[in-house]
């Protein structure tokens, strides 16, 4: 024999056209047990219950809610948006959303009650993270949850130092500089942030205590995986000096160990333009008026030596 629906499914289905004319929907009911924690240095899990696509509203006629739950009606909400700051809410909780370093698209709803999960990455390691969550549907935004905070533990490896900076090029007002590249964890991982260059001159090393002192030099080259040969050309240096130099490898924290040793360059001295015997201007050896003549236009040089007497 086929199961009649009970009672409830029943009067469900025949009431649900007189209850939604009856009720006012509402924007979703704010979240209220947004949950963080760190997952390892650069990433945050954060958690919350789904809730209804509309919000209890007390003064009206609410329907059945079948299957138990918190209240309200509909099914998942439209979306999320999720604002994470490095800075806690100190007053209005609207404006420090409004105003946080990150506002992203939460993950797609679930059925009210279920478990929602988002992962945050690429975070920064020892560093405090508040969020908070906003859920919307056809009639707006919902008010905005709770602030969950949680911290992200220490770098457990920072990148190795470069143990082979060495020089491969000079040039009048430059030099070609070349290492192999270290992990973002020592020598493995993925590739580091970035690198930092700097140099001395007068022949110095470049070692950690001058490391403040050195002159830094802007470098746009991203790292490449570990073991891989990196080259990067410092440039506008003047000719005739020695240069020494140093590099150091950063990750999302700072800057790792300086590297070992510091190679030495001297760039040439330019000799363009000079006065001698070198190529490019006018000049002669000797003395006398032939000598003298030959700085002088030809025209002008041929008249001279007709003047001059001839010994015999």
């Amino acid at each position: 024999m086929r199961q009649l629906p009970s009672v409830a499914m029943f009067l469900a289905t025949m009431l649900a056209p007189i209850l939604a004319q009856a009720r006012q929907d509402l924007p979703p009911e704010a979240i209220d047990d947004l949950a963080a924690a760190p997952l390892d240095d650069e990433t945050i899990s954060i958690s919350w219950t789904a809730p209804y696509e509309f919000a209890p509203n007390p003064a009206t006629i609410e329907p059945f809610v079948i299957g138990g739950g918190s209240g309200g009606s509909g099914g998942p909400v439209a979306s999320y948006e999720i604002g994470l700051s490095t800075t806690p809410p100190q007053a209005g909780i609207k404006d420090w959303f409004n105003q946080a370093e990150f506002r992203i698209p939460g993950p797609g709803p679930l059925a009210p009650g279920e478990a929602q999960i988002q992962v945050m990455d690429q975070l920064v390691p020892e560093t405090a993270y508040y969020i908070a969550v906003k859920a919307t549907n056809s009639l707006g935004l919902s008010n905005y949850s709770n602030v969950a905070s949680a911290t992200t533990p220490a770098d457990p490896e920072r990148p190795a130092a470069v143990a082979d900076l060495r020089i491969s090029g000079v040039g009048e007002t430059s030099v070609t500089l070349e290492w192999e590249a270290t992990g973002d964890d020592g020598l493995l991982g993925g590739a580091a942030e970035g690198y930092e260059i700097r140099y001395l001159t007068g022949g110095d090393p470049v070692i950690e205590p001058a490391w403040a002192g050195a002159t830094p030099v802007a470098i746009p080259v991203s790292p490449k995986s570990p073991g891989q040969t990196e080259s990067f050309t410092v440039q506008d240096l003047a000719p005739g000096l020695t240069y020494r130099f140093a590099i150091k490898v950063r990750d999302e924290v700072g800057p790792g160990a300086i590297s070992a040793g510091s190679p030495a360059a001297s760039t040439p001295i330019d000799t363009d333009g000079g006065s001698g015997g070198g190529s490019g201007g006018w000049g002669c050896s000797g003395s006398g008026p032939a000598a003298s003549a030959a700085l002088l236009p030809a025209s002008i040089a041929l008249f001279l030596m007709a003047l001059i007497p001839i010994r015999r």
